[in-house]
């Protein structure tokens, strides 16, 4: 198929793009249908669950990590803290700047 885009239109253009995207969200689908097929036929010929292959073999997930323990807290609004990691919330900046010092901001064990 041999298309000249020379001659097509900018809402010609627009819309054969939009095709082809479809088309290939489409294909991606069909795709991924085949590919489980036949994974799930290999697993069965080797009498095993693909749920057990993908278990041991698959991805691990990634665990969340911690955010850490709050060090410090806005006063006005104690859902608003900082663990002393990563960039000065604008709460806690705009108060030091005013001359509080941050150790009135510190959360107390």
């Amino acid at each position: 198929m041999n298309i000249n885009l020379g001659q097509l239109s900018r809402t010609e253009l627009e819309v054969l793009a939009k095709d082809i995207k479809a088309r290939m969200v489409e294909l991606e689908k069909e795709n991924k249908e085949r590919a489980y097929t036949e994974m799930l036929a290999i697993a069965a010929k080797y009498e095993v669950s693909f749920q057990a292959v993908v278990d041991k073999f698959g991805k691990p997930t990634k665990k969340s990590t911690s955010k850490g323990v709050p060090r410090y807290a806005n006063p006005n609004d104690p859902s608003q803290t900082w663990t002393g990691r990563g960039r000065r919330p604008t709460w806690l900046t705009e108060a030091v700047q005013s001359g509080i010092p941050i150790e009135v901001f510190e959360v107390k064990p």
